[in-house]
């Protein structure tokens, strides 16, 4: 059985710091507990404010990440540019690369970038960089899975007091382009994702799709829930959220 661990949506912000980085030290502690072959995080690891202040935030939850006794891999979101190029933030986060594969105790897993400068707002596209780099890594691959910051997956999100009124903000630019990419290899057994801040689980095209609520700033009014996921990936993919302590979710993907 393979054990990932999951954080989405740190949000990092000079207003908060304290208290989210006590709450992430004390999560890398509790994944430690569960024992994981690698943590994704899957992008927004801050809260875009000044250049300085972004790559402050940036390597501080780097750090507290590569403290830990396991390897992780960090994923851009549309916070993570605002201020800062993406060669200052591969620069912050190690020289990691903005698409990968990675084998985790003999499984595949691939992960994007949607990271969208040049796009307003909350947007986000894999890009043709994005989907270059899976036409050639799809074929080589079996029952990957698939790390992205924006949803690939369809979520009712109308009630969503982030997106609910801006659903082109939720999901990427490029999906149709993405799934229609995946369809053709049938080589990803299921996405995960975050951005939306909640919490959800669909099959969508074919393909199980997981969204992963915001260790911080769930809602306007709730600073800090620091929600995890703890991923099993055998004949199923069972997945079980926490917020700190509290197990709040679970479910089983195909």
């Amino acid at each position: 059985m393979t054990r990932l661990a999951v954080v989405s949506d740190v949000h990092m912000r000079e207003a908060e710091r304290e208290s989210i980085e006590g709450e992430l030290r004390a999560t890398v502690e509790r994944f430690e507990a569960f024992d994981p072959h690698h943590a994704f995080v899957l992008g927004d690891l801050i809260e875009d404010e000044t250049a300085a202040l972004d790559r402050e935030h940036v390597e501080a939850v780097y750090g507290i990440f590569e403290d830990a006794p396991f390897p992780t891999t960090f994923l851009l979101g549309n916070h993570d540019v605002e201020n800062l190029s993406r060669a200052a933030l591969a620069e912050a986060l190690g020289g990691q690369p903005r698409f990968g594969h990675v084998e985790v105790d003999g499984r595949d897993v691939l992960y994007l970038d949607s990271s969208a400068p040049r796009l307003p707002g909350a947007r986000g596209e894999v890009g043709e960089a994005g989907l270059a780099f899976l036409r050639e890594r799809l074929p080589a691959v079996e029952d990957a899975l698939l790390f992205v910051h924006h949803p690939i997956g369809y979520y009712d999100i109308r009630e969503n007091p982030w997106f609910g009124e801006f659903p082109e903000r939720a999901f990427l630019g490029d999906r149709l382009e993405l799934l229609e990419l995946l369809a053709d290899t049938s080589a990803v057994r299921a996405t995960f994702g975050g951005h939306i801040h909640e919490t959800r689980a669909t099959t969508f095209r074919g393909i199980d799709h997981a969204v992963v609520n915001a260790f911080s700033k769930e809602l306007p009014d709730v600073p800090l829930t620091g929600t995890r996921a703890e991923v099993v990936v055998g004949s199923d993919i069972e997945v079980d959220v926490y917020e700190r302590d509290r197990r709040v979710e679970s479910f089983v993907l195909g």
